[in-house]
């Protein structure tokens, strides 16, 4: 499957780092400000007992013109690891060790001629606009559930020289087991290397931990992939904003689209999309609406409505027949199977 989705130019989706943001308060001397704390400074929390890390995406500089500093960032789950390659010429792919990747966060970075400095390559997902000096990297899935970087040939995408110094940094993840966390404890300290804390850090938790996923399954590949290539990148029937936005956010459970001139009275130029949220039922909020409209905006010439769903609750009751010769399950067993599916169906 995974085979078939690369020759239709589709990445399944990795897992995704549960995301939190929080205000960190504390109190120093200044003297060694601006303060710098660097990518991967880590939290603590708990979830059902069980511990996580949440770490900073990138680099904050905190200032203050007296002795209290604060600052609000956003925090993902995970550690971040790097992977170290030599480019050979003859060898263009190199894998991330790492199945647990969150490949939204893979940056890559080419040091050349020994430089102490490299050069920052970013991902590319088309070949438009590329030239031979575009310093980008593309991403693929291989067969055994694993990811790969994959740089250009020097005609699309610039090709590093050999011997370069290949470094991939990125973050691992547990997925959406980490959603739901609402306390958090720095383990660091913020005025590093100076050491000019006065007292002790407070973290305060602006949103909890959620849109956290797990990796892509056979199945969601098997459905998505044809999808997505059929889009290819566009939207231009509804069934297209539907592939896009399902591929782009996992945090989406399912979507429907439909276009305008199908609406009573018709409206022609939009397309009406409703979007049910995992572990989410209600209005969407204002700021999903704005992110989904602005993503589908830059891809679809009509312009998109975003909308909450209707939900029907239906009362069922299930009158279950099985044969008795081609099931070693119990009564009982049968029944919790059944409610447990019944339990979880949603359909928009």
């Amino acid at each position: 499957v995974v085979s078939h989705a690369k020759n239709l130019n589709y990445v399944p989706r990795s897992a995704r780092s549960s995301k939190a943001t929080v205000r960190v308060s504390f109190k120093a001397s200044g003297l060694s400000q601006p303060y710098v704390i660097p990518k991967g400074s880590s939290f603590a929390t708990l979830v059902k007992n069980q511990s996580y890390v949440f770490s900073l995406a990138d680099n904050v500089i905190v200032t203050s013109n007296d002795d209290q500093f604060t600052f609000d960032c956003d925090i993902y789950e995970g550690t971040y690891l790097k992977d170290v390659h030599q480019f050979d010429t003859a060898k263009m792919r190199y894998r991330i060790s790492n199945k647990s990747v969150d490949t939204t966060s893979v940056a890559v970075t080419v040091f050349e001629d020994n430089k102490i400095i490299g050069d920052q390559y970013r991902m590319a997902t088309s070949l438009l606009d590329l030239t031979a000096a575009s310093k980008v990297f593309f991403l693929q899935a291989t067969e055994n559930g694993s990811y790969e970087v994959v740089f250009g040939n020097g005609v699309l995408g610039y090709k590093p020289k050999a011997g370069s110094t290949i470094v991939i940094d990125y973050r691992v993840t547990v997925g959406a087991r980490a959603d739901g966390a609402t306390r958090f404890i720095n383990n660091f300290d913020p005025t590093a290397p100076a050491n000019e804390l006065n007292g002790n850090v407070t973290v305060t938790t602006l949103t909890s931990s959620g849109n956290g996923a797990d990796q892509e399954s056979i199945e969601s590949i098997r459905y998505n992939a044809p999808r997505h290539f059929q889009a290819q990148e566009r939207a231009t029937i509804p069934s297209d904003y539907e592939a896009l936005l399902k591929n782009a956010y996992p945090e989406i459970n399912a979507v429907s689209a439909v276009g305008g001139e199908d609406m009573v009275p018709q409206q022609f130029g939009k397309v009406f999309v409703a979007v049910d949220l995992q572990n989410f039922i209600g209005e969407l909020p204002d700021s999903k609406k704005q992110q989904y409209k602005t993503f589908l905006r830059s891809r679809g010439a009509a312009r998109p409505v975003i909308l909450s769903p209707d939900y029907v609750y239906l009362d069922l009751t299930v009158d279950l027949q099985y044969n008795i010769n081609l099931t070693t399950s119990t009564i009982a067993n049968i029944r919790t199977l059944v409610a447990s599916k019944i339990g979880v169906w949603r359909m928009l």
